[in-house]
């Protein structure tokens, strides 16, 4: 609670500075963003002194987040990107005893849909508020052959809102660093349908609903930085 309330003085002050003269966006601009990422481990355990097993653990994780805003005054913008995201996971176990496999794929697509209110507060440097809602389908695949073949696949759709705060500053004409703070809060709805093709088939279906928020660990805490281009009218 003293977290938000901290954070709601904070935004009524830069809304206050932001009716200082300072240099706006111009109508009509239009702002690129993003962000990609890929990360891969893999670890080896060593040898079971019984069964002379060898363990190896994968993962795999890549994400992509294009967006594109315009703005429609000197400091509104409303936009529209695209959030992908995959995971995938390999566990395996060769020996002498009871070898095993697993892989697990996880895939999710959607359009993110978006409002920006940036806040002047000095010379090329601005507070904003994001807004988004994110539609998106979600597909995972989990395949075990531990002792019988199984393969599960899931498939659904979630629902979310966000409401989140950063600061950006001005590089030049072109480019914005931004550094974006944990979300304020988010609102999901989950639902989910599982289908077990394997030697237990069966189907589930599962829903959720959740409200959370990023200040938990800190106002300042998980910040991540980014870069935009702003293109010319």
């Amino acid at each position: 609670m003293k977290r938000l309330l901290l954070l709601a003085s904070l935004i009524i002050a830069f809304m206050s500075i932001s009716s200082l003269s300072f240099a706006q966006f111009e109508k009509g601009q239009l702002l690129a963003d993003g962000q990609i990422s890929f990360a891969s481990s893999k670890t080896v355990t060593n040898p079971d002194t019984i069964a002379t097993n060898t363990t190896t653990n994968t993962l795999t994780s890549f994400s992509f987040t294009p967006s594109i805003g315009k703005f429609t005054s000197e400091h509104v913008m409303y936009g529209v990107g695209v959030e992908y995201d995959l995971y995938t996971t390999k566990d395996a176990t060769a020996g002498t005893l009871s070898p095993y496999l697993a892989k697990n794929t996880h895939q999710s697509i959607g359009l993110r849909f978006y409002t920006r209110r940036y806040f002047p507060l000095a010379k090329n440097l601005y507070f904003y508020l994001d807004a988004a809602f994110i539609p998106a389908y979600t597909f995972t695949t989990e395949n075990d052959s531990s002792t019988t073949t199984e393969q599960i696949k899931t498939n659904g759709f979630s629902l979310g809102a966000f409401l989140s705060t950063g600061v950006s500053y001005k590089l030049g004409s072109r480019w914005l660093a931004n550094a974006t703070l944990p979300t304020i809060v988010a609102i999901d709805y989950d639902h989910s349908k599982q289908t077990n093709t394997g030697a237990f088939q069966g189907q589930q279906t599962y829903n959720s609903f959740s409200v959370s928020s990023g200040l938990a660990g800190g106002l300042f805490d998980n910040i991540t930085i980014g870069f935009s281009y702003l293109l010319h009218k």
